[in-house]
């Protein structure tokens, strides 16, 4: 339980952590890039912590397509807080549901914020 690495991460400039992601996909791409099956792969990313770089996704890969897939928030913080108990839970055995949950909950909040900022200004760039 770090409260205060969350408050950091939120407020840090993913630029650089984006555009370090994109050559990481190349590279990974680049060893079957020649084979037929993969020739034109259009890579799929799943995970909802790319909302919190939603602004500079869209900036690096301009020509991006996200598919915002929406949940029931209850059924969704139950899914993220177990992630993040059984993360947590590896490295300590003292656990506390209600902090995880505030604490998830909190920071879940600013990164939908966030994500609708960016959606709103990004508009033009992608069909979001």
């Amino acid at each position: 339980h770090l409260p205060s690495y969350a408050k950091w991460l939120a407020n840090q400039d993913m630029k650089t952590t984006v555009i370090w992601h994109k050559k990481f996909l190349q590279h990974m791409q680049y060893g079957v890039r020649n084979l037929p099956k993969y020739s034109k792969t259009t890579w799929l990313l799943k995970t909802p912590f790319y909302l919190h770089t939603l602004d500079s996704l869209l900036d690096i890969y301009p020509d991006a397509r996200i598919v915002w897939m929406h949940r029931e928030p209850k059924t969704h913080m139950t899914s993220l807080c177990s992630m993040t108990t059984f993360f947590n839970g590896m490295i300590s055995d003292d656990l506390d549901w209600s902090v995880v949950g505030r604490t998830n909950f909190d920071f879940w909040v600013d990164v939908f914020k966030r994500a609708m900022k960016a959606r709103k200004k990004n508009s033009c760039k992608a069909d979001i």
